[in-house]
């Protein structure tokens, strides 16, 4: 152990410093761990996983030295990402954990991808979001390995989102795209522009032509009773004698 004093001298005399007999220093801790009591996941061993609800509950436990501390837990089917969120309590920087990233394997074994990671901070906590994408479903077991003399309590909580039934990104799409300088539409249906082109056409083409149809209607039964209000036969002599 090493004790390091600190003081200052602001006259020019000779100190001394004894310390014979009773003496007490006073040090102020700024931090300090109970591990055996910080370490409340045990047990979570390599060998023996915990069994826990991952998504929707929260999880807490300590990492404490060379640690091994794994869970166990049932990951949904057809799930679209399973995300990890632990959050790192305030421990000074020469005792915390490495944060490594943590190993993630099913029941037959075989580990998932590397996930992707982001890390933010609130305030003296570190917080770590682990993504896998498409895990495998059924039982897994999650793990963090610590570090000798590195000491650093954690809560964990998991969440998860569904595969869609649809397409999800623009290269899942098709369709023929055709373009000009007024808009662009998709053959499939649909405008981006309220200047109407292609398909957009459809239910406007639909409109003109019931109004045509209407139009001429009534220009065929106008003719028809003009013409029924004349003669069958013009005598122009009588017409012409009349004048």
């Amino acid at each position: 152990m090493l004790l390091r004093i600190t003081f200052e001298i602001n006259q020019p005399v000779t100190w001394e410093l004894h310390l014979a007999g009773d003496s007490n220093i006073e040090l102020p801790i700024e931090w300090s761990i109970d591990a055996e009591s910080a370490n409340t996941d045990e047990p979570t061993s390599l060998t023996e996983p915990r069994s826990i609800t991952l998504v929707g509950a929260t999880t807490f436990g300590g990492l404490m030295d060379s640690d091994v501390d794994c869970f166990r837990f049932d990951v949904d089917e057809h799930l679209s990402a399973l995300t990890v969120t632990i959050s790192w309590d305030a421990t000074p920087l020469e005792v915390e954990q490495a944060h490594i990233v943590p190993q993630f394997w099913d029941e037959n074994g075989d580990s998932e991808d590397t996930p992707e990671i982001r890390t933010r901070y609130e305030g003296d906590i570190v917080v770590n979001e682990f993504r896998w994408a498409e895990p495998n479903s059924g039982e897994h077991t999650l793990c963090w390995t610590g570090e000798d003399d590195h000491f650093q309590t954690y809560s964990f909580i998991g969440s998860q989102s569904m595969l869609g039934v649809g397409s999800t990104t623009p290269a899942e799409f098709t369709g023929k795209i055709q373009s000009d300088r007024r808009c662009w539409c998709v053959h499939d249906g649909g405008c981006s522009h309220r200047n109407l082109c292609c398909n957009c056409w459809l239910p406007h083409a639909i409109v003109i032509t019931m109004v045509a149809t209407i139009l001429a209607t009534t220009l065929n039964y106008s003719a028809i009773v003009w013409r029924n209000h004349l003669p069958s036969r013009i005598d122009f002599k009588r017409v012409a004698e009349s004048r």
